[in-house]
């Protein structure tokens, strides 16, 4: 995916993901755009490293990769682009002595200004107990290990003649695998590969096609990535038996 295309003399901020939902393909390069940056980064923070070097503001929630409950996330803001990005609430956190609970004060140097009010707290101590968690895995994790889980799991599900969503390249492509069942319910098929004890996620392109979706984390092993083949290569076997009964 390339942003230069969308940039023109009137584009002030370019907004995007910072992979494909669906596919995982990352965004090229972000060299020599000359407009404010915003990346949606859910799809890959706590999986991927993400540089910040171009980017100005970066957001995500916390449910998916970092492994953190619902309903409290993370944003990133250049503290020079501050006055850029006015708060959409103002309140007693926003302020530089937030203790006085006075609103007039003066706002917070900090990207603290942007917490209007009372967090979610039993949410944030999720967020800091995944962080740690990732944080504490990641020091003793390959680095290129989803990479080639990736490969592992892309490799497995085209031998056994299922189109894969991309054609990725190893090194820069998220974790993300979709692929496609012919003549099948892809809901269908979850819940089957649920009872085999593998989840995947049904997800559907602008088209109407269904995929099926696996996203191999930290902590997915070899043995998990076989079991989803095994169980997928069952349900094929399966569907082909079925199919030459009804003929």
């Amino acid at each position: 995916m390339h942003l230069q295309p969308c940039v023109n003399e009137r584009t002030c901020l370019v907004a995007f993901s910072s992979t494909h939902y669906l596919s995982g393909r990352p965004v090229d390069d972000l060299c020599g755009i000359d407009v404010l940056l915003c990346v949606d980064a859910i799809q890959t923070l706590g999986a991927q490293p993400l540089c910040g070097r171009h980017i100005d503001f970066t957001v995500a929630d916390g449910h998916k990769w970092l492994l953190a409950p619902k309903g409290m996330g993370v944003l990133s803001v250049r503290s020079e682009l501050f006055p850029l990005l006015p708060l959409a609430v103002l309140g007693w956190r926003s302020v530089d002595d937030y203790r006085s609970l006075c609103v007039r004060e003066t706002l917070a140097s900090t990207a603290r200004r942007y917490e209007s009010g009372s967090l979610n707290e039993m949410g944030l101590i999720g967020l800091e107990a995944s962080l740690g968690l990732l944080v504490q895995v990641g020091q003793h994790h390959d680095p290129k290990r989803l990479r080639v889980a990736r490969l592992q799991l892309v490799g497995g599900l085209r031998a056994l003649g299922l189109p894969v969503l991309g054609t990725p390249r190893l090194h820069d492509w998220a974790a993300i695998v979709s692929f496609h069942m012919p003549d099948t319910h892809s809901a269908e098929v979850a819940r089957e590969l649920q009872r085999a004890g593998v989840v995947v996620s049904v997800r559907y392109e602008t088209s109407g096609t269904e995929f099926l979706q696996s996203a191999p984390h930290l902590y997915t092993t070899d043995d998990d990535i076989d079991r989803l083949l095994d169980a997928l290569s069952g349900h094929s076997k399966c569907q082909s038996r079925h199919e030459g009964t009804k003929q």
